[in-house]
């Protein structure tokens, strides 16, 4: 076999070594590249890639280095070690793609003299090709026409090369190359790797499709899914399990995070913030597990009960009224949190926004002796609208956007902020609700997810169907009485007394002078 791509002639005529580079993706990777620091799972998932027939699948922690280091160095061993060899690359992810693959490509073709006369287009569309005839094809998992139409099929060296003339400056290996060509002598391989990046959440129509494309080898790698973990990237762990070797990559494996100090430090405070290393996200972003449904819950089941049988004592004398102004035929709720307690005060399906305000909800909220201040809605949607008609009857009250900016950048939006917020209260026996089924219900169906590695609730889309309630009003409204409520105190007991007494546990709780401070 010969490499043209800058190696010296005595290197580029030894079967022995080309043997060597074939068998062992890590090995090119140390010689080609310069890479002495692969880590163990990066070197053993790439080195079994090379077994013929191959099917490799590489769950790991998020910011591995999977895509800059085992997909870079696999897609560049397999055009460098089969000429005429075809790679396709996809991922459900454009960013992951253009932002993190090509670019790293990029600029290793730009500095490596190893990769003269390489070539790599980055615009719509993306491949790398190299002289010898191989060639990268890359693209969003988004048609499955895309995937298909790849076979390892037989070149000749013309098909190959063409009329290709290597650089001058290639001396006695250009002469070579240009020799064999001509001859017809030059080794082409009829070899197609295919590689899926972020595996969990590309379509099981592209992974079909991909499969009718007999690949030689097949090598797949993805943080893990996140909440009901289901797919074709699951069960490469699972029920077909024993088709696949199989390689787990833990944030513990990764020495750039682990044993890095300042690296570390920020990982174990992500991991403070998010409840501990047991923890189902947790364990999904560092750990590289795959959690189930009940792990993404934002409620804890018991922690609802508690709250609505009287658990908790109740205490304040603070008042917020929630408005969730739904449309589409949702009902209109309105949630009034007094202290740390909360109840509905206001349930209408009057779909007329005119008579909602004058009939409804200014009436109500006369009855329940409140002011604008204390009143708050959804400004989303046609809450708007209805916002502004009680501004202009004199109703100035807070808008709150579920879409926007959160305090807190733990979390994607305020809506997913208000969530957790009255999670975390509820976990501090700190609330007290009257019971509602509904709203049992809908704070018991709320799941989240990751995106952008910040903590976003499942859409309301989603959760419906598969449940009695349309749209989760009762809990949208809930939330939104408890958001930035002032935290109360949480219970210590004293062994030494055996009575419970109240310990200051935050600092942003400032009590009024009404305030009934009540001691159980």
């Amino acid at each position: 076999m010969v490499y043209f791509g800058g190696m010296e002639k005595s290197v580029v005529d030894s079967p022995e070594f080309w043997k060597r580079m074939q068998e062992s993706p890590a090995d090119f990777s140390l010689t080609w590249l310069d890479r002495h620091d692969l880590y163990d799972w990066q070197a053993n998932a790439m080195d079994a890639v090379a077994e013929p027939k191959s099917q490799v699948t590489l769950v790991t922690c998020n910011e591995s280095g999977k895509t800059s280091v085992c997909i870079h160095d696999l897609i560049l061993w397999h055009m460098s070690c089969y000429p005429g060899s075809t790679t396709i690359t996809t991922s459900a992810a454009v960013r992951q793609v253009r932002a993190q693959l090509y670019p790293h490509l990029a600029a290793t073709l730009a500095r490596n003299p190893h990769f003269k006369g390489w070539k790599i287009k980055t615009g719509a569309q993306l491949e790398v090709s190299n002289p010898i005839g191989s060639r990268c094809i890359s693209f969003v998992a988004a048609d499955p026409g895309k995937a298909e139409g790849f076979h390892a099929d037989d070149f000749t060296t013309r098909d190959v090369l063409g009329d290709w003339e290597p650089p001058e400056d290639w001396g006695d290996v250009a002469d070579q190359i240009v020799d064999l060509r001509d001859a017809g002598k030059l080794k082409v391989d009829k070899s197609l790797l295919i590689i899926v990046d972020e595996a969990k959440s590309v379509p099981v129509e592209i992974f079909e499709a991909l499969g009718r494309c007999r690949a030689d080898r097949y090598f797949m790698a993805s943080s893990p899914e996140h909440g009901d973990p289901t797919g074709f990237f699951y069960e490469s762990f699972h029920r077909n399990a024993p088709h696949w070797r199989r390689y787990k990559a833990p944030w513990t494996k990764c020495p750039h995070l682990y044993d890095d100090p300042v690296e570390r430090a920020h990982c174990e405070r992500e991991i403070s913030q998010f409840g501990g290393i047991d923890t189902s996200y947790i364990r999904s972003r560092f750990g590289a597990e795959f959690t189930h449904s009940a792990d993404c819950m934002v409620f804890a089941p018991s922690n609802i009960s508690a709250c609505m049988m009287g658990t908790y004592q109740t205490f304040g004398n603070d008042r917020r009224l929630a408005l969730d102004l739904s449309g589409g035929g949702d009902k209109i709720i309105g949630y009034l949190r007094t202290g740390n307690h909360g109840k509905v005060e206001i349930e209408s399906n009057e779909s007329d926004s005119y008579k909602l305000v004058k009939n409804v909800l200014i009436p109500a909220f006369k009855r329940l002796g409140l002011q604008a201040s204390e009143i708050c809605a959804d400004n989303g949607g046609l809450g708007k609208p209805i916002i502004d008609h009680m501004v202009n009857l004199g109703w100035d009250i807070e808008r709150i956007d579920f879409g926007g900016k959160p305090q807190e950048d733990l979390y994607l939006n305020v809506r997913a902020e208000m969530y957790f917020g009255l999670a975390h209260r509820m976990m501090a026996g700190e609330v007290s609700l009257l019971r509602n089924d509904f709203l049992e219900d809908q704070l018991k169906a709320m799941k989240f997810i990751m995106r952008e590695r910040k903590l976003a609730l499942v859409k309301k889309e989603k959760l419906k169907g598969a449940l009695a309630w349309t749209s989760p009003d009762e809990a949208d409204a809930c939330v939104m009485a408890f958001y930035k409520a002032r935290r109360a105190f949480s219970y210590k007991q004293d062994h030494d007394t055996h009575k419970r007494k109240f310990s200051a546990t935050l600092v942003d709780y400032e009590p009024e002078e009404n305030d009934e401070m009540l001691v159980c």
